[in-house]
């Protein structure tokens, strides 16, 4: 039995299977962790026990949650949420928590933090995709109500970890010794397997000598697909000698297959920031093509060798990178770096286990 062991509560909202990963890390360390949720996700299904099926009412949610952080909140030592949601509604919960001596930790995710009108005063180019979140939960018109979160949460919470392009939204309304910003446990579904990953020499496998250049988009429109399309066209047009491959609705561990075997890898232009492809990208030692906003880049990842280009200037870098073999070696052989750096599985667990210490 481990010294000090802990009973850890991960949930109740799995994204990307965060919490099953720590949970499955803190379980060998021989502390007590449980990742339930309300419900499965259909892509990750790695939680411990989910609460309900999706055919329950309302009142019977409402009455199943309070009955169940009543139970829960005697049960863990430790708290750790995910995607602003705790316990109950609104995080009414968590106040109680504190009462009762709990430790508790939330860990923004994407969309449920990200504040519009921000996003808009620091990335010129935000206006190109406004149109297509409306609806979704990066609409502005729900900024306010993400804010009340963000001050509820800084009242309560003990450390907020909000990476990356996220900070600047949660920043702005928690004070800034709550809030962690250099533990990204948001690539631990890839970095899981990192030992493996990362010790792997290009796979490209074409004996060709022609540079293969793939662009991944989960959302063509957010991701600014067309702009690489147009740069695509215009260097073919200049007599540029590639192949270029878009990747969609295939799955990961066949994408991951594609991935291996590109020499330039197009992530997006239009969001500011980098998601889980560029992180697998610069694993497998790709130079990644990407737009980050530069105060960003500033603040949270000056050793990251990401090529960075906006619409603007997305063709004059490829054109680089195509042209130079040896600049996509160096650029590639520093994302290894950076990668085993900032995302080895092993170091990302370990800081999580000193915050909740």
């Amino acid at each position: 039995m481990v010294k000090n062991m802990m009973r850890i509560f991960h949930g109740p909202i799995n994204i990307a299977g965060i919490g099953g990963h720590l949970a499955r890390y803190q379980r060998q360390q021989g502390h007590d962790p449980q990742f339930v949720v309300w419900r499965p996700n259909s892509f990750m299904a790695n939680h411990d026990k989910a609460i309900f099926s999706g055919k329950e009412d309302r009142l019977k949610r409402f009455v199943t949650r309070v009955r169940c952080a009543m139970k829960w909140i005697f049960q863990f030592d430790v708290f750790h949420f995910y995607f602003g949601s705790s316990l109950l509604p609104l995080s009414l919960d968590l106040p109680l928590l504190r009462l009762m001596g709990k430790r508790v930790i939330m860990t923004y995710c994407g969309s449920e933090a990200r504040l519009i009108f921000l996003e808009r005063q620091r990335n010129p180019y935000w206006y190109l995709v406004d149109k297509e979140l409306k609806g979704t939960l990066d609409d502005e018109k729900h900024d306010w109500k993400k804010v009340l979160m963000l001050r509820w949460h800084g009242l309560w919470c003990h450390q907020i970890i909000a990476p990356r392009n996220l900070y600047a939204s949660v920043s702005k309304y928690v004070e800034t010794k709550k809030i962690v910003k250099d533990i990204w446990v948001h690539n631990l579904s890839f970095s899981a397997n990192a030992a493996q990953t990362l010790n792997q020499c290009d796979s490209k496998t074409d004996s060709k000598d022609i540079v293969r250049i793939v662009h991944m988009p989960s959302s063509p429109v957010v991701k600014g697909t067309r702009f690489f399309r147009d740069a695509i066209s215009q260097l073919k047009k200049e007599g540029f000698v590639f192949e270029y491959i878009e990747v969609m609705n295939m799955e990961h561990s066949q994408a991951i297959g594609e991935l291996k075997k590109a020499d330039i890898v197009l992530d997006q232009l239009l969001i500011g920031g980098f998601g889980s492809l560029a992180v697998e990208a610069m694993g497998f030692g790709k130079p990644v093509v990407c737009y980050l906003i530069e105060t960003a880049k500033k603040e949270h990842y000056e050793d990251c060798p990401i090529v960075i280009a906006s619409i603007d200037t997305v063709k004059e870098k490829i054109a680089e990178l195509i042209l130079d073999k040896n600049l996509r070696k160096r650029i590639g052989h520093a994302g290894k770096l950076f990668v085993a750096r900032h995302f080895d599985y092993e170091k990302v667990n370990e800081a999580i286990m000193e915050l909740y210490q």
